[in-house]
């Protein structure tokens, strides 16, 4: 079977300019050419390495600001590397911005038409398939309208129906599939997999760790623009899933005092309806067990569990003491566990610090940023910072 796609040591750099420099071509001309060439660069992707036979799909997955959308970008020819190469064999089909290209002054058809000729159809190969478009979108009521009466919705699914009519060869997409109502989700899925069976390679960005498992073939794990595995999906999101993530130093961390390590925390794990895991779908029991080894008897210690996301925000957190978790720890190690009945939390990555203290909360005995990862793979209704039912308990050895 032939290769669709061939990525050879890809590498892609941009510039980093001053923060005060111009910001519009005025300005420039006003301050003279100070701020506008670059302080320095900064490599987004580095030494990216991979091939993607016809009929297979790949998945991409990784941390924001990984790089995979760049990746993605420079595939479909959004920009160029600044080393190695990238070989597509075919046209290619894009699901990145659907939007983008469109004029709001011409009807929905119009822009059809348009885009499609863009996309490297005939004419008469688009007239051929103006009325499959039309239809998959589920606009045909409206379609004569300008584009500036459609809603945003109404926009984003007639680019869908037009790349993935153009009869592409190679197809990326870039979590695009919030398009419309679960029922034309859906129905965009079906499509994707019907130009799979018919010889489609696709490319997939997503954080739903669960499509890239159930739809792909094979995926690849980037972590500060560098490919760290590269497999199966399974072997990949389980990498993914399964290492802590390190960002460097945490200042909360190093701003605690410890006085000499009375207990220590060994081991954070996630169990998911009872059994260790790393990713969570909606309406699962969630449960963070905190193995210690005491190294004398401890009085009443706080222990406490904090949930950030991807950007760093807090989601969830919570403290023995504040939920009347009072106990007495014997020398010796055990573990504690926090179960919760739900977390009502979006789709993403997530880490978790946990902490054991002093039961007046003047120091810790040990605290364990970005203990370790959890992803969240479907979410049910959102509803916001609301504390679910909690219970702790403690098991000594």
């Amino acid at each position: 079977m032939s290769h669709a796609v061939v990525v050879e040591g890809v590498g892609k750099k941009f510039h980093r300019f001053e923060l005060a420099g111009p910001r519009t071509l005025k300005d420039a001309l006003l301050r003279g050419l100070r701020g506008v060439w670059p302080v320095g660069s900064f490599w987004v992707l580095r030494n990216v390495s991979f091939q993607l036979e016809a009929g297979r799909a790949l998945g991409i997955i990784g941390r924001n600001g990984a790089g995979k959308s760049t990746l993605l970008r420079l595939i479909g020819g959004v920009g160029r590397p600044d080393e190695g190469q990238i070989t597509v064999h075919g046209r290619i089909g894009g699901l990145l911005d659907l939007s983008v290209g469109f004029d709001p002054e011409l009807t929905g058809r119009e822009n059809a038409v348009v885009s499609g000729v863009v996309r490297g159809l005939t004419r008469r190969q688009m007239r051929a398939q103006l009325d499959s478009i039309i239809s998959f979108a589920g606009l045909s009521e409206v379609i004569d309208q300008p584009l500036r009466t459609y809603s945003t919705g109404m926009c984003m699914r007639l680019g869908f129906s037009i790349s993935i009519n153009a009869l592409p060869d190679v197809l990326l997409v870039d979590e695009v599939l919030s398009v419309g109502d679960r029922e034309f989700v859906e129905k965009c899925v079906d499509r994707i997999e019907a130009l799979k069976a018919q010889g489609c390679a696709i490319i997939g960005v997503s954080h739903d760790l669960e499509s890239i498992e159930s739809f792909c073939d094979e995926a690849l794990l980037l972590e500060d623009g560098e490919l760290a595995a590269y497999g199966t999906p399974a072997e990949v999101i389980a990498e993914y899933t399964n290492t802590p993530v390190q960002d460097g130093p945490d200042d909360v961390a190093s701003a605690l005092p410890s006085p000499g390590g009375e207990m220590e925390i060994t081991d954070v794990q996630i169990l998911i309806d009872g059994k260790k895991a790393g990713i969570l779908k909606c309406s699962e029991q969630l449960s963070v067990r905190i193995a210690y080894n005491a190294h004398k008897p401890i009085t009443g210690p706080i222990i406490f569990v904090k949930l950030l996301d991807a950007n760093g925000l807090t989601v969830f957190e919570c403290d023995s003491l504040a939920t009347g978790f009072e106990i007495s720890v014997p020398q010796g190690g055990g573990h504690f566990e926090l179960a919760l009945e739900r977390l009502d939390l979006l789709r993403g990555q997530y880490t978790l610090d946990v902490g054991v203290g002093e039961k007046s909360g003047a120091y810790a005995y040990d605290y364990r940023p970005k203990a370790c990862s959890l992803v969240v793979a479907k979410h049910g209704i959102h509803r916001g910072f609301i504390s679910p039912p909690i219970s702790w308990r403690h098991l000594p050895s």
